[in-house]
């Protein structure tokens, strides 16, 4: 849902913010900022705003 939201394709950069065992975050396109996991994570931009999908 998020890449028909903001348009991101397979050709966006991925730039990967942190990668341990129970947390991932990386930022695409330089549009879409996720987190994967269990782990405490969150943006330090301010301009981020925190969306939540199903």
């Amino acid at each position: 849902m998020a890449r028909k939201i903001m348009p991101c394709q397979r050709a966006s950069t991925i730039r990967i913010l942190e990668a341990k065992q129970n947390v991932y975050s990386a930022i695409i396109g330089e549009k879409v900022c996720m987190k994967i996991g269990d782990g405490s994570w969150s943006p330090s931009r301010r301009e981020w705003t925190l969306n939540q999908w199903p």
